[in-house]
This record gives C-alpha cells, structure tokens and sequence, in this order.
C-alpha cells in the first residue's frame, strides 16, 4: 500500500513539473522557429533571450500572423523570407523601445499594442537588399498605412499631422524625403524626424488611396523614386504633392492634441 502512494505521488509531481515546464515554455536563450504567412511565407526565428513563456510567445507568434493576414490581402511584395526576432525584458532600471534593424527584430515586454508588431514586421522584411536603394519612403510608407488601417493605434493619424504642419508650414518639400541621402538626413538623424516620418505615412496613404496599391507596389519595385514616379503616375512629383496638398485641406480629420499642437507650432 506504501509503495502505491509513493508512486501515485510520484506521478502526480512528474504531472506537475509538466505543466509547470508548458508554462514556462521555452528555455533562455533556446531558438524557436515559425513559419507565418499563407502564400508569402516568412520564417521567424524567435531567440528567448527574455525568459519569455509559452503562452507570451504564443502571442507575439499570433499578432505576427496576424500582420502577415492583412498584408497579404493587399499585396504581395516581400524581400525577405527569413527574419531574426530576440525578444529582451527591461529591468527596473532601464528602458528600451522594440525597433528593426535590416532583417533583424529586437522587441522588449511585448505587449497587446499591435501596432508595434506591424510596423516591426514590416519595415523587416520590407527592407531593401541593398541600402543604396531609396525603397526607406516606400517601405515606411507601407508600414505606417497598414499600422494606420489595420490598428487602433495610439498615435494621432498622419493626415491630421500634416494638415496642422501645412497651416504652419513645418513640412518637408516631399521630394527631400524620397533619396536614401535625403531620409536619413530628415527621418533618421533630423531634428524633425517626427514631422518627416508623418510626412512619409500621409503622402504614401494618400497615393494608395487615390491611385491603388499597384502602383504603389510598382513604385516600391522601382529602385529609384525619383526617376521612376513620373512614369508610374503619369505625374510629376510636384503635381502629386499639390494633389497631396489639395487633399488635406478640403477634408476634415480628428482633432489633434494641445499637446501635439504645441510641439508642432514650435518647430
């Protein structure tokens, strides 16, 4: 009779170091890999480098999917196939935002705001080969449209943001935006790189809107914006940023902040 309690209480731990080892899911630093998409497929390679669980990891995989469900329902470009995604914790001391960086994803405390995962994901495996290519307009462009359509983003819109930037004159002329040379200078390293980025969202959505998502699939294959934007819309770059223009001053948007406001008049 002893031997049988010993055993039934051995079974009963054994079941429980089980769910205990489902729950914490995968070890630190051990590598899964997912594969998402349904016709454009991309292989991730999850490193846990957090101490993440089974369950958190279900999730961040989830809203991957997501992203990928929606992306594909509007187009199919796609330059890379395989992305490196580690996920990190802050500690009580530091604090690090999830970014990209090429090919690679570094996303800390993931949390339920999707719009994180979108813009990740996208401006991931939207990232040109090579970076003499001016693809960072269109490939931010892409990222902040589906972030915009497909989230309740808690950012202002970008058409909002521009409307304000046009009443002040703080935007950008669009064509300094559209050079590798000219987008690092305004969106990477610029003092007003918050105003340039929204700059890129609300051109690149008004062109998708107005024209279709084709063309705006054939302006990203093109390599050169510059070069190639006349003979995609048949327009010159000036025509469209005056459309752009016209645009956002006969239509209404959700107000903006006091406080975006006044970061925005001071500029």
């Amino acid at each position: 009779m002893k031997k049988i309690i010993i055993f039934v209480s051995l079974l009963l731990f054994l079941s429980g170091c089980s769910q205990a080892e489902k729950e914490m899911g995968f070890q630190k630093d051990e590598t899964l890999t997912v594969i998402i998409g349904d016709e454009q497929k991309v292989t991730l390679r999850i490193e846990n480098k957090g101490g993440y669980t089974k369950k958190e990891i279900d999730h961040i995989t989830a809203q991957f999917r997501k992203v990928m469900k929606n992306f594909e329902k509007e187009t199919n470009i796609l330059h890379l196939q395989g992305v490196w995604v580690t996920l990190l914790r802050n500690d009580e001391t530091t604090y690090n935002e999830s970014h990209n960086e090429e090919n690679k994803i570094t996303l800390y405390d993931a949390t339920d705001e999707t719009q994180f995962y979108y813009v990740l994901l996208l401006n991931a495996i939207l990232s040109p080969y090579d970076y003499s290519f001016s693809g960072e307009f269109v490939r931010d462009g892409l990222a902040n449209y589906f972030e915009e359509k497909y989230t309740n983003s808690f950012y202002e819109e970008s058409h909002s943001i521009m409307k304000f930037c046009l009443e002040h004159d703080c935007q950008y002329p669009i064509e300094e935006l559209f050079t590798s040379s000219g987008y690092e200078q305004n969106v990477v390293n610029g003092d007003d790189y918050w105003v340039a980025a929204n700059q890129i969202s609300s051109f690149s959505t008004f062109l998708i809107d107005t024209y279709g998502m084709d063309k705006f699939e054939e302006l990203y294959k093109s390599i050169n914006i510059e070069s190639n934007l006349e003979n995609i819309y048949v327009k010159s770059a000036e025509e469209l940023e005056n459309e752009w223009i016209a645009f956002l001053k006969t239509n209404s948007f959700d107000e903006l902040s006091e406080d975006t406001k006044h970061i925005l008049s001071v500029r």
